[in-house]
């Protein structure tokens, strides 16, 4: 955020090289982020709109703007991954970092609900835009997620 920028209300967000505009309504209005990136600025979004207006009217008086905890989650790409039995994948990270994950226990919500079944869940993908793994249902999971439940080869 900038003081005195233009109207509407904004901020802007940067990733690898890449840069958007955002309005609080959560718009891309200009610019260009990787889809995963842009989700996540949406969900930093969410977390942080009244303090965002509070700094737009004080950027548009003049006013020093409060400190907003920037988004601290690493950005972690998956790579490749294939379907090994039952409700284990094996999945190689952007960090060189790859191994199994046992997603056993881990899969509720309704969206999740096909991967229940082991033959719908081999059907895994990875999503060379998302750069995570995908099911054919719109299912996907976060790389960080699956980073967190690793076991190192």
């Amino acid at each position: 955020m900038y003081f005195n920028d233009h109207n509407p209300p904004h901020f802007h967000a940067k990733y690898a090289g890449f840069e958007a505009i955002f309005g609080f309504d959560g718009t891309m209005l200009d610019g260009e982020l990787p889809k995963r990136a842009e989700k996540l600025v949406r969900d930093w979004l969410e977390l942080h709109e009244e303090e965002l207006r509070a700094n737009w009217q004080k950027a548009m008086s003049g006013e020093p703007l409060d400190y907003i905890a920037p988004l601290v989650q690493s950005m972690i790409h998956v790579k490749s991954a294939r379907y090994i039995s039952g409700h284990r994948l094996w999945v190689s990270f952007d960090n060189g970092q790859s191994g199994e994950v046992d997603l056993s226990n881990q899969l509720s919500g309704s969206v999740f609900e096909p991967l229940n079944d082991p033959n719908y869940f081999s059907r895994l993908a990875v999503d060379p835009e998302l750069e995570t793994v995908v099911w054919p249902n719109g299912a996907d999971l976060a790389p960080e997620y699956l980073f967190e439940r690793l076991e190192l080869e």
